[in-house]
This record gives C-alpha cells, structure tokens and sequence, in this order.
C-alpha cells in the first residue's frame, strides 16, 4: 500500500549545487556546508565552487533596501551580472566592486505581466502594479574560459508571513525570449498559431481551449534553459538547480497562467533534483520518502485554474492510501524572472523514472502507457498492453481459468480501487472517455520485488474535471455508473477502448463481488462525509490566500472585483457534491448493479494502539465505523494486533469468533465488536 501525505508545511531546505554543460557550475548564495557534493558528479572538487561569485546576502526577505556586494576567491576572475533573471555573459553587466542596492521593486513598472499574445480568446492585463523581487545572476570568468554562475532571490519590503504564510516559493529565472518571443517562446500564441491560422482560418473561430499556438508545442524541441531557486517557508537555506522548463497539460495551455513541467537533464547540469521537494512524500513501497525526482510539475489548477484550484490535490489526497498510483502535492508560490506569478501546485511527474523511485525498478524496465500510446518504454512494448486487453476482452471473463489469467496480467485490486475511485467523484474526462489514464508494469518479472511481477497497474492523474466542477454541486445526483458497469464490450481491432476491461470482467461474479464492495468502502471510507468535509475545510483554508492572489493577477476581469468571494462560491459547489454524493452514491451502485436495499455494518470503538481493522481490502482510518453494504456480497472483517497487544477475537451480533478474518452478510443493521488486549 502506498502511504503518503500532504504537508503544508515544508522542511529545511539545504543547498544543492549544480553541475553545468561545458565545465560551467551553478551556485546559490547561500554557504556551502560540508557534505553537500553532488552525488551526480562526486570528483567536484571544493575548490571549483569556491571560483564561483560570492554574494554577500542570502537569498529572502528584507524589511528595506539592503546592499549586495560579491565577491570571487579566484583574484584573477571578472563578475558579470544581470539583474532581469537572464544568464549572464561577458556582455553582462561588469561587476566593478561597488555594492549594488536592492530595494522595493513591487513600486516599478510591470514587466512580464503586460506580456500578450498569450491568450487566444482574451489576454488579461493586471491593474496594478504586482509584487516583485529583485532577481540577481552572476558568472565569473577566469582567464582561461571557465565560468561559474551564482544566482539570488531577494524580497524588499514585502512581509512573507502576511502575503505567502507557510507556503514555500520558486523563483524561476529564463531568458525572456525563451517564454516570449514570436518564434521559440513557449508561453505565446507565436508563430505556430499564426501557421496554424493560414493553414485554416476557419480555426480562428474555435474555442480558445482549443486553439492551437506555441504553447501547445510538446517534445524536446519545446523545452528551454531556465534555473528554479527554493526558499522554504521557515527561512532556511534554499537550494537552486538548472533544469529545462516547458508549458504542460491539455486544454489549460491556452489559460493566462499555464502549467509548467520541470525536468532534471545532464546536459543543464544533474540528471536529478536530489532533494524532498513534496515533504511527507512516501514512497510507493512504503519504504521511506521521495527524495529525488527526474521531473515534477508546477499545476495552474488545470481545469480547475479559474475555478476552485484545489480540487485535483484534494481529491487525490482522499485516495493517498490506496494502492493505484497517486499525485502527491504541496502548493507554492511561483516568482518568474522576478514577477509574481501566481499560486501553483507542486506535483509529482509519471514517468520511469517516479517508477524507479517509488518501486526501484530500473528505469529502462518501466513500461507505461498513457491514453493507449507507449509512454515509456520501446515501440514494440506496446504488445505487452494489447496482449492483456485482447484476452480479457476477447475471453469469457465468467470463465474461472481466464479469470484466473486476467488476474496475472492485470493488478484487479488496484483495478477496482482506481475505477471506484473515477466513478464515485463522477470525473467526466477519464477512463472511460478515453483520455487521462495511464498504467504501467514492469517489462520482465523480478523475483524479490513485488511490484515487478509484470502486471499492469493504474495511476491518477488530471482529476479535477469531476464533482460538478462547472455546475452548482447538484450534478452528485447523477448515476454515471449504471451506464458504464452495464454497457457492451464493443472493442475491436486498434479502437481499444479501455472501460472495456471493466465490463469485460463484470461477467465474472467474483469481479463483481470486488467491484460493488469496493465501490463501498471508497464511499464508507475514503469519502466519509466528516472526514471529506474536514480535509476540504483544510485544503481551502491551505489555498484560499494563494488563489485569491491568483485571480487578481491573472483575471479573469468579472472575477478580480470580488476574487475571495469567487473562491467561496466556487470551493462551496464541491462542498455541496462532496456532502449529496455520500448520502446519495450507495443508492447509484443499488440501481447500477440491480441490488436490494443496503444494510448498515457498525465496528465498535477500539484501541487503535492495540490493533489495526480492515474492512474488505481497506484499513480503517478511524477508531470506530459505520457503513453501508449489500447483502448479495459477503464483507470480510479482518484484524492484527500490534504494539505487543493480543487478538481476542470478534463478534458479530455477539457470536465471537477467534479467527482473525470474518466474511459477514451484512443485515439491516449487523454489530461488529473487534477484542484487543
């Protein structure tokens, strides 16, 4: 099972440096303690990052203006710099010795943020002046060509506490051209768009989401050169590393603030970020946090951009503990080139290498499939997916051997647990639209891990367009399972479309029996009305500074006139489904699945120090519980002892049975007493 948690708050950061092509290194100002060589490139000496330029300041914030100096311990080097968030050359700004002042540049003119072209439909310009940093970059040049760069973050003026409270900020410094320009900008309409016009002008008159322009490039071609700089809440070091940079995401890419992808390569200088970037990150398997990462994302909110923005961190937060594959996320504050960028969502990347980390199987046997297409991996891997498919849905699933088969290739726990999961928040643009599922498995089975035993798993992503988000919550009524669960298998050829393993293995009654159960628990526990309640009073109060900042910076207009109240209205539509949905879902799968009424099943208080309880295939989160379940299907009650107590047995309508594991026809109302000692 995979454990993991959100945590707003962030840890101490210490100061990773970075290797650049060419024999160029990267440094922040902060002091170097010792241990801190880069496990990429062990033979760094220290006296190589001693060439680089030394700042006087660490990066932060200042209640006035401050004076920086720098200096360099190779006598012989020059200091160029630039203060725009661009990397410096030696046609940079030559360092003469004299102390530069930083003050409150929240006062100058905006910059970045008059930038157009950027929306298709209608670019928003700010109406005031946003909050701003001064942004530094230094390189210091020895006689013999070698260059190392320096780089700081500071804040004149601006209170951190009051304006971000303990949410952590990235300053992300690029070339302006590498985001703006007309021809290689990745955040502009640009030439693809006006390419893409001529090519048809009648795309002029499509929506914007579906506009297509620079922005919307993919691929290697598309990323740019940029370095992120750190600073976590409580003021320790930060940490700055070069990465490549490029827009992500679907429709989203046309939005005023768009998602950024941000990549680990050797050729900017580490092929990792060593470093905890999402505190409280548990591994896959359960053995330790994430502390290294290829590539994360930075979310605008995707769908939910300009509506609630919280809704796929909290969703998937509801689910952290299932065994399907989930995003794990803290937001952040996001400065670019020095310019207030808006609130964003950290979030983990899928790929190999969060396979890798999460389940230490080696990169190059990662398989994934994304949307029906190879992801990572070979060309030909794409058999092994069609392989699975075609004998589950060309089979007999109600067929115990195939079932059986099915079970080896496919992870069917994980399975249900993820497809509960897609139907109970009633996610329109998903699996079983075709769009935003991904799976993976390992190419080769590897005897001593068990995640390596070749079957295919599932892993969410993207699902915010869900729980009425453009309605007013009312839309919890709808029974999107009954047509899903009941629908004919109609895959054929390359048209593979992937609710198909669903009904497929719906003929099979043990399936069902899992599916139905599982639909249950996910709303007995997962969604629990209390605790979805609680988690998304959290998460709003988590979000509500940074999205009200978001709006106001990038609009859209009607919604900057009263931003915190949009907030409010829009957070309260997912409250209203998240509350209609629980009193309202068992009777879905009741008329999904053509059962009788359900009954209740209730577990009396017990001492969670003394044991653990697991309903089905789910670990109680709670001391005690209540739930509904349907006669047609056994439950099991199953509990361990731990903490040197003793299992004393369970009772059910008071009859004790002394095994650890119970199956239970759940009645009208069926009480269950769990014995610890």
């Amino acid at each position: 099972m995979r454990k993991k948690s959100l945590i707003a708050a962030t840890l101490a950061f210490v100061m990773i440096f970075s290797v650049g092509c060419d024999g160029n290194k990267t440094i922040g100002p902060s002091t170097v303690s010792e241990g801190s060589q880069n496990e990429d490139n062990k033979t760094e000496e220290v006296k190589e990052i001693n060439n680089a330029p030394v700042f006087s300041l660490n990066s932060g914030f200042y209640e006035e203006a401050v004076k920086l100096e720098m200096s360099c311990e190779a006598a012989d080097a020059k200091i160029y710099y630039t203060l725009d968030g661009s990397k410096p050359t030696e046609s940079s700004i030559i360092y003469d010795g004299n102390a530069i002042e930083l003050r409150d540049k929240s006062k100058y003119a905006n910059v970045l943020s008059l930038q157009g072209n950027v929306n298709p439909d209608k670019d928003y310009i700010p109406k005031g002046r946003v909050t701003k940093c001064n942004v530094v970059r230094a390189v210091a040049v020895l006689p013999n060509g070698e260059k190392y760069y320096s780089n700081g973050t500071y804040f004149v003026g601006v209170d951190r506490e009051s304006e971000y409270e303990k949410l952590p900020i990235i300053s992300m410094f690029t070339d302006v051209d590498n985001l703006f320009d007309y021809e290689k900008g990745i955040y502009v309409m640009g030439k693809s768009y006006d390419e893409w016009i001529r090519e048809n002008p009648n795309n002029q008159y499509k929506d914007g989401w579906q506009k297509f322009g620079n922005f919307s490039q993919k691929g290697k071609e598309w990323e740019r050169e940029a370095l992120i700089e750190y600073l976590p809440a409580d003021g320790s070091d930060s940490f700055s590393q070069d990465v490549g940079i490029r827009i992500m995401g679907a429709a989203s890419r046309s939005s005023m603030q768009k998602s950024f992808r941000i990549t680990a390569r050797e050729e900017y200088g580490k092929k990792s970020l060593k470093y905890g970037i999402i505190p409280g990150n548990i591994r896959g398997d359960g053995s330790g946090e994430v502390t290294k990462y290829k590539s994360f994302l930075l979310r605008n909110g995707g769908n939910d951009n300009e509506f609630a923005k919280v809704r796929d961190p909290y969703l998937q937060y509801l689910v952290k503990d299932r065994i399907f594959d989930t995003q794990q996320s803290t937001p952040a504050f996001l400065f670019l080139d020095g310019e207030f960028w808006g609130m964003y969502t950290i979030t983990e990347d899928y790929s190999s290498h969060y396979v890798q980390n999460n389940y230490g199987i080696d990169d190059n046997e990662v398989v994934m499939i994304k949307r029906g297409e190879i992801e990572d991996g070979e060309d030909e891997d794409i058999k092994l997916y069609y392989d699975m498919f075609d004998f589950i849905c060309y089979n007999d699933m109600s067929n115990a051997d195939n079932y059986k088969k099915a079970g080896e290739m496919l992870d069917l726990q994980n399975f249900a647990e993820y497809l509960s999961f897609m139907l109970y928040i009633y996610n329109q643009d998903s699996f079983f639209e075709s769009n935003n599922w991904a799976m993976w498995r390992s190419r080769t089975v590897i005897a001593d891990n068990p995640y390596a035993d070749g079957k295919w798993r599932m892993m969410a992503y993207d699902t915010e367009y869900s729980t009425d988000i453009y309605g007013d919550g009312s839309g919890y009524r709808t029974n999107n399972v009954k047509g899903q669960v009941n629908g004919t298998v109609k895959s054929s050829g390359d048209n593979r479309r992937p609710k198909d393993l669903m009904r497929s293995l719906l003929k099979n009654d043990e399936f069902k029996k899992l599916m139905v159960n599982t639909l249950c628990d996910m709303r007995n526990i997962d969604f629990e009305q209390s605790r979805a309640v609680a988690e998304l009073d959290r998460f709003v109060k988590l979000y509500r500074n940074g999205a009200v900042k978001t709006y106001s910076r990038f609009g859209p207009d009607w919604v900057t006139y009263n931003p915190d109240k949009h907030f409010t209205d829009r957070t309260n539509v997912l409250r209203t489904f998240m509350k209609g949905r629980y009193a309202n879902f068992i009777n879905i799968v009741k008329d999904s699945f053509s059962l009788g009424n359900a009954g209740t099943l209730s577990i009396s208080k017990y001492d969670v120090n003394k044991g653990v309880v697991r309903i089905n295939n789910t670990e109680l989160n709670s001391e005690s519980f209540k739930g509904n379940y349907f006669s047609e299907f056994e439950v099991t009650v199953t509990a361990k002892a731990i903490n040197n107590a003793t299992f004393k047995g369970i009772k059910v309508d008071g009859k004790l049975y002394t095994g650890d594991t119970v199956s239970i026809k759940v009645g009208s109302n069926t009480a269950v007493e769990v014995l610890f000692e």
